[in-house]
């Protein structure tokens, strides 16, 4: 049926187009919103990758998904990752203001592409988390007084709740790092309700911690981001 919808609404449009219907299996016991986020990824991936992707299966490429995504949490689980630090400068005197805390996932994988998946699987926040346990595991070490790091929190991770709940109980118990641990929300992905991600992004501050907002200008909601959200600063991609 959805098939011919095609067909026909291609054919309104003066152009004629053969569609093809695929059945893709999902084992009985998977749970239904994590194979739908799976599906809808997986789709994803199969346009972006044009008339070569019409040659293999979809099923194959859901599969690949959900495997990709299997991986990634345990990965994450036994935090098979590494962090490196981008210097982040003041223009006033050229000085070192912080550290981006980056992550780098095993060899072989895109950092950009990984975390793109985690955010449309919905599984980005343990992954936000213990970044996050890492780079406080590092100031607190004594390595460097002077060092300052700003970490990373995915849109997604902003709106779910239990990544907050959690985010609050730790930013309440390191007070003592407040002058030295930023949040740099990054624009990956975007914040469907924004008075909430502003309210979110308050109690961080209140807290006494300071926000960036990662990235500004390479996404279209910039503008309203700027306008809507209330941070210390904001980095221009």
């Amino acid at each position: 049926l959805l098939a011919r919808r095609i067909e026909a609404a291609a054919l309104e449009g003066g152009a004629t187009v053969t569609a093809t219907a695929a059945c893709v299996q999902v084992a009985p016991d998977a749970p239904p919103a994590p194979s739908m986020r799976a599906l809808r990824f997986a789709l994803d991936s199969f346009i972006k990758d044009g008339p070569a992707a019409a040659k293999s299966s979809f099923d194959s490429v859901l599969q690949k998904t959900v495997a990709q995504a299997g991986a990634f949490t345990s990965m994450v689980e036994d935090r098979r990752f590494s962090l490196v630090y981008q210097p982040v400068g003041d223009l006033d005197d050229w000085s070192l203001h912080h550290c981006e805390v980056r992550a780098r996932c095993e060899k072989g994988q895109s950092p950009a592409e990984t975390i793109r998946m985690a955010e449309e699987l919905e599984i980005i926040e343990d992954f936000d988390f213990a970044v996050l346990e890492r780079a406080i595991r590092l100031l607190k070490s004594g390595v460097s007084k002077d060092l300052n790091l700003a970490v990373n929190v995915s849109a997604r991770s902003l709106m779910h709740d239990d990544f907050m709940s959690a985010l609050a109980r730790v930013t309440k118990a390191e007070t003592a790092l407040k002058d030295r641990l930023l949040f740099e929300i990054t624009e990956s992905t975007a914040l469907d309700n924004l008075e909430t991600a502003n309210a979110r992004i308050q109690t961080l501050r209140n807290h006494g911690f300071a926000v960036c907002l990662d990235d500004f200008g390479s996404g279209g909601a910039s503008l309203a981001y700027l306008k809507a959200l209330a941070v210390d600063i904001v980095k221009i991609d």
